[in-house]
């Protein structure tokens, strides 16, 4: 049975747990260079204004997933409260990488990175197909 992480302020769209380990794997990898994205902690950078690409963060990945809500904030209080089981909000844990000062992150959560390992090679290289496409479909609209 399929779990799902829920973008409430993208009228509760659910995507796939799957789909979403892979987007942050790749997000992670692609925007902050990082190799050891399961221990990653990356900075929320949650904001009310237009959807900005030089501005990394959980926000930022859980807008381009949300497909047609770019321009809404996704990763603000209630994100953590609806997926509190997936994802573990850290108080000044990270760091914004355009000032390099301490902010709130997130982390998998260990169930999460259980339930990733859990998948056999086959679902796990379609989940990053199936991010890699929500990903470059956002890209493209932006």
């Amino acid at each position: 049975m399929p779990k799902y992480v829920v973008l409430r302020y993208a009228n509760n769209r659910r995507i796939e747990l799957a789909a979403f380990v892979a987007a942050w794997e790749l997000y992670a990898r692609d925007s902050f260079g990082q190799s050891d994205w399961r221990n990653f902690v990356m900075p929320i950078l949650h904001r009310k204004n237009k959807f900005n690409a030089d501005l990394k963060g959980l926000d930022s990945l859980c807008r381009l997933l949300s497909v047609d809500s770019l321009n809404t904030m996704q990763a603000a209080l209630p994100f953590f409260e609806d997926n509190k089981q997936f994802i573990t909000r850290l108080e000044n844990a990270a760091i914004n990488p355009l000032t390099g000062r301490a902010v709130h992150g997130a982390k998998l959560t260990k169930a999460t990175l259980s339930y990733w390992e859990s998948l056999n090679p086959a679902e796990q290289k379609n989940a990053r197909k199936k991010a890699a496409a929500l990903l470059s479909a956002a890209c493209f609209e932006h």
